[in-house]
């Protein structure tokens, strides 16, 4: 989750000078991180947590709610974008775009509060499934 957060906070203080080496760089680099890393640990924490003849369909069902909040986050974002800066040319300005990275740095950071709050895995535990 500190993966995700750290893309929208590269990009926020940036202007139209900004140089591209000193935060856009950095700020992609960091956040290509996020969905690997929170596609992994999902993964396993949902395959794990289910007996072996289920993981198939757990690992499927996990695809398919990332690829839906996704697709819902992505539309949300284009909403608050052109709800911020409606421009004649019907293209979203820097005002617009920074609405947008403020939403994810929002929504990033109640994901993670969510995780901490909600997600426990055991320290070790070996578990044994009658297949």
């Amino acid at each position: 989750m500190a993966c995700f957060a750290l893309g929208p906070v590269f990009f926020l203080p940036q202007t139209p000078n900004s140089n591209y080496w000193a935060l856009s760089m950095p700020g992609v680099t960091l956040a290509t991180f996020g969905p690997d890393m929170g596609f992994a640990a999902a993964a396993i924490f949902i395959t794990s947590s289910v007996p072996r003849s289920y993981q198939g369909s757990a690992g499927s069902l996990l695809v398919t709610v990332q690829s839906l909040s996704t697709a819902v986050m992505t539309s949300l974002s284009d909403s608050i974008g052109t709800k911020v800066e409606a421009l004649p040319t019907r293209e979203i300005g820097l005002d617009g775009i920074r609405a947008i990275w403020w939403f994810g740095l929002a929504s990033t950071l109640v994901g993670a509060l969510i995780t901490g709050i909600i997600v426990r895995i055991p320290k070790a535990e070996e578990k044994e499934y009658v297949q």
